[in-house]
């Protein structure tokens, strides 16, 4: 069973954090749930990060890269809902 015992801190802008918990509750997770499967899909694209040893089921559908390599909510350009 994997064990969490790292925490991290971070401070965004509100609307961030307003699409951050729509997109949490759209696919039925945590915020922090979500946040950690966003940073290690991005972290295993940079290859700092082993894919296999990612959930499968743990991509977020709701989620697509961006031109400068982050995230871009594709609910937020209109794509999806």
């Amino acid at each position: 069973m994997k064990r969490w015992t790292e925490t991290i801190g971070i401070r965004v802008a509100p609307e961030v954090k307003t699409a951050m918990t729509a997109v949490a509750a759209d696919v039925n997770r945590s915020i922090a749930s979500l946040i950690e499967t966003i940073l290690i899909d991005h972290l295993a694209s940079l290859g700092y990060h082993e894919t296999d040893a990612i959930d499968p089921d743990s991509s977020v559908d709701d989620l697509s890269s961006s031109q400068d390599g982050g995230y871009v909510f594709k609910a937020a350009r209109g794509v999806g809902k």
